[in-house]
C-alpha cells in the first residue's frame, strides 16, 4: 500500500464506499472479523467521510552499542524518535537508564516487563511507562505522555489505555530495530492497574465505534494484531502503598506505585506550564476515526451528532416563534446548558425541553391535542399555559407549591448545599413563581447568579402534576 513515510489520504464519497473501505476488522470476535458498523452515521450524517491512513517510520533511539547493519542510519546518543509526537501528540521520552542492548536480549528470551500506571484530575490526564527486566537491574526505557482528548473525554479509563498502547509500541519498536527478521513472537508481559483497561484491550470481546474511548481501545488491538510479540496482560493493584509498607509490597505492585508517582509529577508539571488539553490526532493504528469541526472525537456519539445536525436549527426556530426573546438567546450559555442536559437521562432531556418551550399536559395543548374544549386552568379559570401552572393564585395551587418547594428545600438539605447555593436555586425559584419580585436581591456576591441564566431559567418550569 506504499512505502514508509507516506501519507495517504482517502475520500469516501457514497455509501457503497462506506460500506466496502470500512471492512478492516479490529479484533477476530466469535470467529470472524469485526466490522465498524459506521455505514449507518456516514449515510445520515456526513455527505463524505475522510479516511487518513499513516505508514510513517519509527527512526532513532539512544544506544550504548551500534545498531545492527541493517540500520546504519542511526546515531549514537539520539532519543527515542518523534513517533511520540507524530502518533500520540503527548508522548514524552525522558531518558533509556543502562544498556538498551540489555533490554532487548530480555525481550528476545521473554523476559521483558511493562508496567504502566496513570494520573487523572480536573480533566487532565498523564501516564507513564517503562519497559524492564525483572532481574535486569537498573536498564529500563521511560515513557510519559498526556493524555490526548477533550476535556470532556478524559477519565481514568483514558489514562490506562494511553499507557498501555505507548507499551506496546514501545516494545514493538525495539523489536523491530534489534531483531527486525526474528520469526519467533518473544513473550512479554503488560500490566497497569486499570482492570477494565486491561480487559478491553486484550480480550475479544464485541468493539462498536459507541463504545467509551473507543479511539483508544480499537488502536490498541490494531497494534496487538500488527505487533510480532505474544502479549502477556496481567491486572495489578494500585495504590497498596496506603495500607501495607512498600517491602511487603509484590515486585509488581512497587513498579506501579513508581509509574504512579511519574504520572503524577508530570500531571503536575502541565498544570504549572497550563498545558491542559493536548492534541488528539490520529493514532498509528487507528483505522477509523470520527472528525466534527476538524476535532477527532474519542467515541462515535450519536447524542453529540444528533446535536451538531440539529441544535441550530432548533435555536433559530425558537427565534423565529418568540419562544425565547433575541436578547435572551444571545445570553444564555448553551454550553453550560448542554452539559447539564447531557448529565439527566434521555427521557428527563425531552421532558425539560418540552417544558421549556410550553408543550406540556396543560390547558392550550389538551386543546391543540383535541383533549379538552376549553383552556381554562380548573382551579381558577384563566387561561392556562405552562407559564400559569406554577403561578396560579388558587388556594389549593399555593398549598402545593408551598409543599413542594419545602421537600425541595429539605432534598437540598440532604444532599449537603452550601447555605448560600440553596438560598440562590429557592429565591430563583420563588421568581418564576412571583416574577415582578427580582429573585437576586438576597444572593451573595459569591453564588449571585448570572442573568443570562436568569432569563433562560424563567422560561423552564416544570409543571405540578395536578396540571397535567
Amino acid at each position: 500500500m506504499g512505502q514508509p513515510g507516506n501519507i495517504f489520504l482517502l475520500r469516501v464519497l457514497t455509501p457503497r464506499h462506506v460500506a466496502t473501505h470500512q471492512s478492516r476488522h479490529i479484533l477476530p470476535a466469535h470467529g470472524g472479523p469485526h466490522r465498524f458498523p459506521l455505514t449507518f452515521f456516514a449515510l445520515r450524517f456526513a455527505p463524505s467521510l475522510d479516511l487518513t491512513v499513516f505508514f510513517l517510520q519509527v527512526l532513532a533511539v539512544p544506544l550504548n552499542r551500534p545498531l545492527p547493519t541493517a540500520h546504519p542510519s542511526f546515531k549514537r546518543g539520539r532519543r527515542l524518535p518523534s513517533f511520540a509526537r507524530t502518533i500520540l501528540g503527548g508522548f514524552q521520552m525522558r531518558s533509556v537508564h543502562g544498556d538498551e542492548a540489555t533490554l532487548a536480549d530480555a525481550l528476545l528470551e521473554g523476559h521483558l516487563r511493562v508496567i504502566s500506571d496513570g494520573s487523572f484530575k480536573n480533566e487532565l490526564e498523564t501516564a507513564a511507562v517503562q519497559l524492564l527486566a525483572k532481574q535486569g537491574g537498573c536498564n529500563r526505557i521511560i515513557i510519559r505522555c498526556q493524555t490526548p482528548g477533550l476535556p470532556q473525554d478524559q477519565s481514568p479509563y483514558r489514562s490506562k489505555l494511553i499507557g498501555l498502547l505507548a507499551g506496546i509500541m514501545a516494545v514493538d519498536w525495539l523489536l523491530k530495530q534489534w531483531f527486525p527478521n526474528l520469526l519467533t513472537c518473544p513473550k512479554v508481559r503488560i500490566a497497569c492497574d486499570g482492570l477494565s483497561a486491561i480487559e478491553m484491550a486484550f480480550e475479544d470481546r464485541p468493539l462498536s465505534p459507541t463504545d467509551a474511548q473507543f479511539d483508544l481501545v480499537s488502536s490498541i488491538r490494531e497494534a496487538i494484531l500488527r505487533s510480532s510479540v505474544d502479549w502477556a496482560p496481567q491486572h495489578v493493584y494500585g495504590h497498596l502503598d496506603k495500607s501495607n509498607l512498600f517491602d511487603e509490597l509484590s515486585w509488581w505492585e512497587k513498579r506501579n506505585l513508581e509509574m504512579d508517582g511519574m504520572a503524577v509529577e508530570y500531571r503536575k508539571e502541565l498544570e504549572t506550564a497550563n498545558h491542559l488539553i493536548a492534541p488528539n490526532p490520529r493514532f498509528f493504528t487507528e483505522l477509523a476515526a470520527l472528525y466534527v469541526a476538524d476535532t477527532k472525537q474519542s467515541r462515535l456519539d450519536p447524542q453529540f451528532i444528533q446535536e451538531c445536525v440539529t441544535l441550530p436549527a432548533l435555536r433559530s426556530r425558537w427565534r423565529d416563534k418568540g419562544t425565547i426573546s433575541a436578547a435572551a438567546e444571545s445570553k444564555i450559555a448553551w454550553d453550560t446548558l448542554g452539559r447539564a442536559m447531557r448529565s439527566l437521562p434521555a427521557g428527563l432531556q425531552r421532558w425539560s425541553t418540552k417544558h421549556c418551550v410550553g408543550m406540556c399536559g396543560t390547558g392550550k395543548f389538551k386543546v391543540l391535542w383535541g383533549l379538552e374544549t376549553s383552556a381554562a386552568c380548573p382551579r381558577c379559570g384563566d387561561f392556562e399555559d405552562h407559564l400559569h401552572a406554577p403561578r396560579c393564585r388558587a388556594a389549593l395551587a399555593t398549598v402545593e407549591w408551598d409543599r413542594r418547594t419545602a421537600a425541595f428545600s429539605a432534598w437540598l438539605d440532604l444532599q449537603l448545599t452550601g447555605p448560600s447555593i440553596k438560598t440562590a436555586i429557592l429565591q430563583l425559584l420563588h421568581g418564576v413563581r412571583t416574577p415582578t419580585t427580582s429573585p437576586l436581591r438576597t444572593i451573595s456576591p459569591s453564588v449571585h447568579i448570572p442573568k443570562k441564566h436568569t432569563i433562560k431559567n424563567h422560561t423552564q418550569i416544570r409543571v405540578p402534576k395536578q396540571h397535567l
